[in-house]
């Protein structure tokens, strides 16, 4: 670590500290910084990797490992800076193949310049088309969503709960990070029970939920 990062970091713990404001077509304002002696990648209002979303998704990993779910192949929905990629390869499966899906190009390089991106496929494409067709025929033992633009979440709809069936491997589970507000708008569970799915909301911040499904 570059000496005006250990500095940086240091100073993180008595108040955030930015070092690098890029704006995106896709996500606008984004910001990287230091806080709390973590790097973190934040959008306009929200955080979009290692700072609460890394809750977040150590709190999906760990209530995922108690069902037994194998983290061998993995596919996020959403990779951010790569927080869930990292949580599992450190703590469940450090042989685990990590396919990570971002829409937005600037967000990719932001991971692989800054955070997490050891041995994993990068696919650059909006996440509802990508999978409406498995070509490879390619099955996960982990889905995680958390298709977010700032803090706006993604429409789902009973098409795309449909068509995760088709990448999950036997056994396999989905996460979906959502936000208490969007419930307002749509009904996840609904949505995925009318598809045939099994599954549970668990409660994890103030603002934030995770929701749990297995075909």
């Amino acid at each position: 670590m570059k000496w005006l990062e250990v500095i940086h970091k240091c100073l993180s713990y008595v108040w955030p500290i930015s070092i690098k404001k890029v704006n995106s077509p896709i996500n606008g304002h984004l910001e990287l910084g230091w806080q709390d002696g973590k790097k973190v990648l934040n959008a306009q209002t929200v955080n979009y990797s290692f700072g609460n979303l890394h809750t977040v998704m150590q709190f999906a990993m760990k209530e995922m490992a108690k069902h037994n779910v194998l983290f061998n192949k993995v596919l996020i929905l959403g990779y951010g800076g790569g927080s869930a990629a990292e949580i599992i390869r450190n703590k469940y499966n450090k042989k685990a193949q990590i396919v990570g899906e971002d829409i937005d190009k600037v967000v990719i390089e932001l991971a692989k310049t800054h955070f997490y991106h050891t041995d994993v496929e990068f696919i650059e494409g909006d996440a509802l088309a990508f999978i409406r067709t498995n070509k490879n025929s390619q099955l996960f033992d982990v889905i995680i969503v958390d298709l977010f633009i700032d803090n706006q979440e993604a429409t789902f709809t009973r098409e795309f709960a449909k068509n995760l069936k088709q990448w999950l491997a036997p056994n396999g589970m989905i996460a979906i990070n959502s936000m208490d507000s969007a419930q307002e708008g749509q009904n996840i569970g609904r949505i995925f029970e009318d598809a045939g799915w099994k599954g549970e909301v668990l409660k994890v911040l103030t603002d934030n939920c995770v929701w749990l499904f297995r075909a």
